[in-house]
């Protein structure tokens, strides 16, 4: 498409009464800051004797048949004096045409400033908004305000194409200069802070001086909270306020900003999170709770806002190819802005040098960025290429600040150790591209039409293997990224390919894999524009980078928490990447923390073993194996525990029990350890007329268990055997054993235990007794007893049951509020003079087995279809339970629940259909479960309700 570039000039407005229809005036904007503006739309624009210009209901435009125009405004005076303007405009400007805006000002009619060639400001604009917001004029510090001003607006288009119109042009004027000059802040500010020193969370690199908002920000609206929000700052993003450089008074053009931002732009506040000025004074910007540990989202990025930190360098940086005004920043704004960057980087370890996705973008970008790089290179020039182009220093300022040094070798594409095919080729638009520059070409899947390619040959400085990344910028080409970019890479093992994805990862570092690499310039990464999934789209050559995958040791043995059960130690361990590895170390300590070293020893190369003799026991020794790489710092291996136990443990058989109702032992044991614990038991018995001893239990963590003898007359031997948990075994008891059976404490502890019925109600009048016995092995008789009582004076049943029935079932002729009951058992003694006689503890139950009797009572009426239901109940033994309450329309034959299973007697009742008569029933569940039948007629109906008297306080639940 044609494209033809005109200038349109808007020139410093001296305002004439009689020519512009609209003035405001915001004087409640501030006690201290003037606004005023001057708005020009449709036919409003002066009449001049511009030739080519016409001045119609849609605005400023071109005459007929005229392809070129500049209208000259007049003299415009301002309705009030100022240090800076802001131009704003709408326009519609079709493709293959063009419009210009160039202003100038004045103090007098007669001494003008240059003309400013105006471009657009996208740090002042939010997406969706209509008008297009240009760049901030500064007065010269000079002549400290003007009032005068005059705008020029040329045209261009194509012959037979529509032409460009100005649909309105607003000129906003403020006078910020009432207020503290920057000395006077920097005052304030040395004041403020020797009185009232900050707290800080502690960095590597403290933040650097600044004038606090506290400071500068003079006006009401300054101090506010509410909507602000923060996002941990992930990328820092350098911008230029587009303004004048020659101003003296930065106090007055940050005060200018705010005020544009605030009240103009209708933000409520300063767009960045700093400013900097050209004598390196920094200002804090956007307002925070906390500025120094909190990260609040500015506006000055669009979808960059959240998480990035928006440091603004006051002036214009553009050069003279991009912008009539350039400059360049000074030294003392890059080492302010420097020690800024340097303080946030350390605060939230942002690698300078590095990229990666922010909180709402689904793509890479730098994370010291300039603001065009947000949107590829092409929606903006901030901030300015003069400003841009010294990215790469403050890079490097900023890491040297922090004493880091990037564990990458980087290898640009405009470096000697990249070389490219004789092709056509492109470049990132505006710089886009890792420090500033990158290639790019168009995929293809055809051979013949394959005619890019790109190698690049680092210099790898010592043999090892070395992990390769390539970047692919985000840049704005029009097209998507290829998804089949084609790496073969040259090293020490052979050739590799490697196919990874620009579009998925685009402003990304994207790993091709590890490769072992020999030193030297022998490692070729190529690249060519040739995929196998797509054509047209982008393929990047930007820069590549390697970084030497350090050693990294791994133990083995001992493992982790283990013991070890012999001096002699030996160790093991891995090593990942040994051609790297210039010193091994082995620590052993007592400690974690290796303040206490047992043994150390060291070698001059990769090991990964050794052996060493330990002089005594330890319950806790520590290991790591301490690498010193050839390049880099050293690594540790991960701490690893264990102990060091060779000491067996020891035990002894603490009881024996003869249990006299079946002729079994019961055997319990118990044992001890320094170190590591015990870990199992082994007991062993024996006749005692045999010398070998036979396992009985194995490797048990039991204390206690039940020997059986397999021959009942005859006396046996035991003894026991401890294991620990480092492995170390007790020696076998000498001699003939630890105890034996005539040894034993004889044991008889006969019982009987009620088990049914428990305590409570019963429903049936057939009830069921169940007893258990242990410890007896001949029952005669169980006598079961039936009371009213607990001492049984007043008998229900007395019945006698033969062995070996434990069960007696007995139906009873009428209820019982509470009935006791115990069994006697009679038996024979293992051995005569023993008890012969047990019972069971006395236990208690309740019979009921007769429902209970509920009705509805009462109906009140409380309003219209509004009503009070109360109900009553009686049982004769367990007691009401609960109540059942349901509902129904007169001539209907179901009944809908009001309330389930409650406990209440009242509740109230509004008709679902007004003026229907509904009628109710109760019925209720006692103690014992029984339910009463549900009565097939209703209790009461609401035609029976009665007026509810004032005097009746009664507690209502609604429900």
């Amino acid at each position: 498409m044609r494209h033809k570039r005109v200038t349109l000039i808007l020139l410093s407005l001296i305002f004439l009464g009689a020519i512009w229809p609209e003035i405001s005036v915001a004087s409640n904007h501030s006690p201290q800051a003037i606004i005023t503006e001057l708005t020009y739309a449709g036919n409003t624009f002066p009449q001049t004797e511009n030739t080519g210009i016409l001045i119609t209901d849609a605005g400023l435009t071109l005459a007929d048949n005229v392809n070129t125009a500049v209208y000259l405004s007049p003299i415009l005076t301002a309705p009030a004096t100022f240090n800076v303007v802001i131009p704003q405009w709408i326009a519609d400007i079709p493709d293959g045409t063009s419009m210009g805006i160039m202003l100038r000002t004045a103090k007098t009619p007669e001494n003008w400033s240059e003309w400013f060639e105006i471009e657009a400001q996208p740090d002042w604009m939010l997406p969706g908004e209509p008008d297009t917001v240009g760049a901030m004029i500064a007065v010269p510090a000079a002549d400290v305000t003007h009032q005068y001003i005059q705008v020029m607006i040329s045209f261009g288009r194509y012959t037979d194409m529509p032409a460009p119109v100005l649909q309105q042009l607003r000129l906003t004027f403020i006078d910020a200069t009432a207020g503290p000059t920057e000395e006077e802040l920097l005052a304030q500010q040395q004041a403020l802070d020797a009185t009232n020193p900050a707290a800080e969370t502690e960095t590597a690199y403290p933040r650097p001086t600044v004038i606090s908002r506290q400071v500068w920000c003079i006006y009401d609206d300054c101090n506010y909270t509410t909507g602000l929000e923060y996002e941990p700052v992930t990328h820092m993003i350098i911008h230029h306020t587009v303004s004048s450089n020659d101003s003296s008074d930065w106090a007055a053009v940050v005060r200018a900003i705010w005020n544009f931002h605030t009240y103009t732009r209708g933000w409520g506040d300063i767009g960045y999170n700093y400013l900097v000025d050209l004598n390196g004074v920094i200002y804090e910007g956007h307002n925070s709770e906390d500025y120094l540990n909190l990260d609040v989202v500015g506006t000055h990025a669009a979808i960059a806002n959240a998480g990035g930190m928006g440091v603004a360098l006051i002036g214009t940086f553009t050069t003279p190819e991009e912008y009539s005004v350039s400059g360049t920043p000074s030294q003392a704004m890059l080492d302010a802005t420097a020690d800024l960057l340097a303080w946030k980087a350390s605060q939230r370890n942002i690698d300078v040098y590095d990229a990666a996705r922010m909180v709402n973008t689904s793509w890479g970008l730098p994370q010291l960025m300039g603001h065009r790089d947000v949107y590829g290179g092409t929606a903006t020039l901030c901030p300015g290429g003069n400003a841009y182009n010294l990215l790469p220093w403050l890079r490097d300022a900023v890491a040297s600040r922090l004493n880091y040094v990037s564990p990458y070798i980087y290898v640009d594409e405009l470096s000697g150790n990249f070389t490219k095919s004789n092709s056509t080729w492109h470049e990132g638009p505006r710089g886009c591209g890792n420090n500033g520059h990158s290639y790019y070409t168009w995929s293809t899947t055809d051979p013949a039409q394959s005619t890019n390619w790109g190698e690049w040959r680092p210099n790898v400085p010592e043999n090892g293997r070395y992990l390769i990344e390539v970047y692919a910028p985000y840049c704005d080409t029009g097209a998507p990224e290829t998804d089949g970019a084609t790496y073969e890479i040259q090293h020490a093992n052979g050739t590799s390919t490697v196919v990874v994805s620009h579009n998925n990862n685009v402003g990304l570092w994207m790993p091709l894999g590890e490769f072992d690499l020999q030193a030297g310039q022998n490692t070729v990464i190529r690249l060519t524009d040739l995929t196998a999934t797509d054509s047209g789209r982008g393929v990047w050559f930007d820069a590549v980078r390697l970084k030497m995958v350090p050693p990294q040791a791994t133990n083995s043995l001992p493992t982790t928490n283990a013991w070890v059960n012999d001096l002699n130690v030996s160790f093991s361990w891995n090593i990942l990447n040994p051609s790297g590895v210039q010193t091994t170390t082995l620590q052993v300590a007592t400690d974690a923390a290796f303040t206490n070293p047992v043994w150390t020893t060291s070698w001059g190369t990769a090991v990964t073993n050794t052996t060493h003799t330990f002089t005594q026991e330890y319950p806790d020794l520590y290991w790591r194996v301490i690498l010193t790489p050839t390049l880099g710092n050293t690594v540790s291996s991960p701490t690893t525990r264990f102990g060091l136990d060779t000491t067996p443990p020891t035990t002894t058989i603490t009881s024996l029990q003869h249990k006299l109702a079946n002729n079994t032992y019961e055997l319990t044991w118990q044992g001890s350890d320094a170190l590591s614990g015990l870990a199992s038991y082994s007991i062993e018995y024996r006749p005692d007329n045999d010398i070998n001893w036979t396992p009985w239990l194995t490797d048990t963590t039991a204390t206690s268990a039940i020997f059986t003898p397999p021959d009942p007359k005859q006396t046996y031997w035991f003894r026991v055997q401890g294991k620990d948990i480092a492995g170390n075994i007790e020696p076998s008891h000498a001699g003939n054993g630890d105890i034996n059976t005539t040894q034993a404490t004889p044991v008889f502890n006969p019982a009987v235990t009620g088990n049914t019925p428990k305590p409570g109600w019963l429903s049936s009048p057939t009830v069921t007794f169940r007893w258990t016995i242990t410890d007896v092995t001949a029952v005669f008789t169980s006598t079961l007893q039936i009371a009213t009582d607990p001492s049984f004076s007043t008998p229900i049943l007395t019945q006698t049951i033969p062995a070996p029935q434990l069960t007696y079932t007995h139906t009873f002729t009428q209820e019982y509020t509470t009935l006791y009951w115990q069994t006697t058992i009679t038996m024979e003694p293992p051995t005569p003079g023993l008890t012969d006689t047990i019972k069971t503890t006395i236990l208690s139950f309740g019979l009921d087995y007769t429902p209970p009797d509920a009705n509805i009572s009462t109906i009140y009426t409380l309003a219209t279809d509004s009503y009070l239901i109360q109900w009553q109940g009686s049982d004769n033994t367990s007691g009401i339970a609960t109540y059942t309450i349901e509902y129904r329309a007169v001539g209907e034959t179901t009944w809908t629940p009001l309330l389930t299973n409650t406990t209440i007697t009242h509740t109230q009742f509004t008709a679902p259909t007004p003026g229907q008569t509904y009628e109710f029933r109760a019925y209720a569940t006692d103690a014992a479960g029984n339910q009463e039948t549900p009565p097939n007629t209703a209790d009461l109906n609401t035609n029976q309700a009665i007026p509810l008297p004032h005097a009746i306080m009664l507690p209502v639940i609604i429900r």
